[in-house]
């Protein structure tokens, strides 16, 4: 009896032991989702990132400068592009739709859109 006794102390601990060396299952699964959800995070924020890329590009200001054939039409058209910025910029803040703005500046939407659009973005 004594000897059975002894023998399962003994088998006890050699278990005991093995279990301390014995590899963790769960914390290899929780280190391989840790590493997912790392992957999915810098995935997310380089998408971001070149999603604001993206936008600040489109939001621009549009340039007149490709319309002229020399300097002098260059700047004629700077003059112009800043006045009709200007005029649209003073519309907009009275209330008048985009739409309207359009009318009544014999100017395209889309242009009007933009210089509305990029002054909001600079308010960000």
């Amino acid at each position: 009896m004594t000897y059975a006794f002894i023998s399962l102390i003994i088998l006890s601990l050699i278990l005991l032991l093995f279990s301390f060396f014995k590899e963790d299952k769960i914390k290899s699964l929780e280190q391989q989702v840790e590493q997912l959800s790392l992957n999915a995070l810098q995935e997310q924020y380089q998408t971001k990132r070149r999603f604001e890329r993206l936008e600040e590009e489109l939001l621009l200001p549009p340039t007149y400068e490709h319309l002229a054939t020399n300097k002098d039409e260059g700047i004629k058209k700077d003059k112009k592009a800043s006045s009709l910025h200007h005029n649209v910029l003073q519309l907009f803040s009275n209330g008048m739709t985009i739409d309207a703005i359009a009318k009544q500046l014999a100017v395209p939407i889309e242009e009007v859109r933009l210089i509305v659009n990029h002054v909001k973005w600079k308010e960000r």
